[in-house]
Order: C-alpha cells, then sequence, then structure tokens
C-alpha cells in the first residue's frame, strides 16, 4: 500500500529530452501547483565548445502572467534554490531581469548535474537559451521531478 500512494504523489517528467544541443531549445508548459516540491533537473555534459560570457548556455526560467497553462509568458525574477551536485553546495538564486537562474560561462572538464527547485506555485517554462556561437553541440537534459513530501531529497533540506 505504501509504495502505491508514493507513486502516486510522485510524478517525473522529461521537459527536454537528451541530446546534444547548439540552438535555443524550450519546454511545454508545466504546472508546480499540484505538489509541494518541484525540482528541475539540469545536465549539461563537457561543451562543445569553450563557454565564456559571449559563448554559453543560460537555464531560463518564464512564468505565466495569468497563471494558465496557455497564458502569456515572461522571464520569471523570482528566487529559486540552485544545488550544484558535483559540488555539493546550495544557493538561494534571484533570477535576473531574462530569468536566468544558471549560466554556464566557464569551461567545465567533466559532466554537472544542477537541481533547481521552484519555490513559487504557477505555470512555467524552461529554455536553454544559446548565446554566441555554437560550432560543436554540447549535451544536456531538463526533467522534472515533483513530489508531495515535506522533504526535499536531494538538497538535504526541509520546507516549513
Amino acid at each position: 500500500m505504501q509504495n502505491k500512494q508514493a507513486k502516486e504523489i510522485a510524478k517525473h517528467t522529461v521537459l527536454l529530452g537528451a541530446a546534444a544541443r547548439d540552438a535555443d531549445a524550450e519546454s511545454a508548459a508545466f504546472s508546480t501547483r499540484e505538489h509541494e516540491v518541484n525540482e528541475i533537473e539540469l545536465d549539461m555534459g563537457v561543451g562543445g565548445i569553450t563557454f565564456t560570457s559571449t559563448d554559453k548556455i543560460e537555464f531560463e526560467l518564464s512564468k505565466s502572467a495569468d497563471d494558465t497553462e496557455g497564458g502569456s509568458y515572461a522571464a520569471y525574477t523570482g528566487q529559486v534554490l540552485l544545488h550544484d551536485v558535483n559540488a555539493g553546495t546550495i544557493s538561494t538564486v534571484t533570477c535576473d531581469s531574462n530569468g536566468v537562474a544558471k549560466a554556464f560561462v566557464a569551461a567545465h572538464a567533466a559532466a554537472r548535474r544542477y537541481v533547481v527547485t521552484i519555490l513559487e506555485p504557477g505555470w512555467y517554462k524552461a529554455k536553454l537559451e544559446y548565446g554566441g556561437t555554437h560550432g560543436a553541440a554540447t549535451p544536456n537534459a531538463v526533467s522534472l521531478r515533483q513530489h508531495a513530501g515535506r522533504m526535499n531529497p536531494s538538497l538535504g533540506t526541509t520546507f516549513a
């Protein structure tokens, strides 16, 4: 019985399937209203380019202004929790005026995983925005993990 209940309160959705990309990609709209914990898993492979402040990939969030799936979306400028899984660090990040929660602007020698926890309910879209020149593709994937628990297992924090 307990496993059946856990299955009903947890949900995993692929937002942007694993692929080597060299151009922008945006997810379909998704709601964060049904679950208490909404974590976006961002997997970024070794760059196909040398990342710089010009040649970069930005992870952006947009939020529906009228709180509907088909509504008008604008850059989300609120706060999220950013967990660098490889480094074991967690920080509170305020998304910038373009909705950027994480920018890849420096080389990394190995694949990296980040978990972005959305703190406000609503309808969102996730986007990988490619800036500059990308002569070679960078492998990446974005998925949404949602559950109703009070404990956030990937961050090790309890929400009040």
